[in-house]
């Protein structure tokens, strides 16, 4: 299950990493290296989302929504 996991998240980390480098290319965002970003995007992303699913009463999805949209641009853009 460990290595299932693993190697989805590296799915993932592609996945984004390729979006961004793209979007590097168009000039969306500034150029950079986007491994250690995409890594904390799906650190983040994980863990707000595994938080606000366990809470009760939880917050509106559009707040988790907010929150998340504001840490993903702050990780490509910086």
């Amino acid at each position: 299950m460990e290595k299932f996991r693993l190697e989805l998240r590296r799915a993932w980390g592609a996945l984004l990493a390729s979006a961004a480098e793209d979007a590097a290319l168009h000039g969306e965002i500034p150029p950079g290296d986007y491994e250690m970003r995409v890594l904390a995007i799906i650190g983040a992303v994980n863990y707000v989302v595994d938080a606000w699913s366990g809470s009760e009463p939880r917050q509106p999805l559009d707040d988790v929504i907010r929150v998340l949209r504001r840490v993903i641009m702050g990780a490509v853009t910086a």
